[in-house]
């Protein structure tokens, strides 16, 4: 990471309509920084979104944007490198940065504009935090889990059925710790998982705990 300078960044107003939205640059070196536009959220333009976790606020971490510096928290910080890699061309709306924070009437005004955001948003990426090796594995398991389950809560009188018979992993594979803590995550806890989840259905896009 460069040790350049940066001024501390600051916002432009947003007009009436309109959402900020961020594209990554990774440069030559390995390092990357961002750009911020403001667009209407009405125009046919395509962006995705980020749903998370803010997380623990104790620690802040530079993230550049516009040649400025933010401080931003852990979680996010472990997440937008892996958000500037995405398989999108697409800009994306995250809420810690595309709002300003300080501002109480724009958030205000934002705010009302969140459920149209996740709706008109390309793709909503969900971040559970940094993958593990089993990970990717963990989350191939989801629909089997999900149709075994449907299956013997349908059919109670079968007999007891064995986790081989039903095509799952041993009991005793270390799979089932990270399915456990996929199903465990923070992000399930909080209220709005609801509104977001009833918008966008299930798409599982693997690959460091996103969909």
């Amino acid at each position: 990471m460069s040790h350049q300078s940066y001024p501390a960044f600051n916002y432009t107003p947003l007009q009436p309509g309109c959402i900020r939205v961020l594209r990554p640059d990774i440069e030559l070196n390995g390092d990357t920084t961002w750009t911020m536009d403001a667009i209407q959220l009405e125009e046919d333009r395509p962006f995705d979104a980020l749903s998370y976790v803010w997380g623990d606020q104790s620690q802040t971490f530079p993230f550049i944007c516009n040649n400025q510096e933010f401080r931003i928290h852990h979680n996010l910080s472990n997440a937008l490198p892996c958000l500037a890699k995405r398989d999108s061309p697409r800009p994306i709306w995250i809420d810690a940065l595309c709002i300003n924070q300080r501002d109480e009437d724009e958030k205000a005004a934002q705010i009302r504009y969140m459920d149209r955001v996740y709706r008109r948003a390309t793709q909503v990426w969900i971040w559970f935090g940094c993958a593990t090796e089993k990970t990717s594995e963990a989350i191939s398991l989801l629909p089997r889990l999900k149709y075994v389950l449907g299956r013997v809560i349908a059919a109670p009188s079968l007999d007891r059925p064995t986790f081989q018979s039903l095509g799952l992993p041993s009991s005793r594979d270390p799979l089932w710790k990270e399915v456990l803590e996929i199903s465990c995550n923070v992000w399930f806890e909080r209220l709005w998982v609801v509104q977001v989840g009833s918008t966008l259905g299930y798409r599982d896009q693997s690959s460091p705990r996103k969909s």
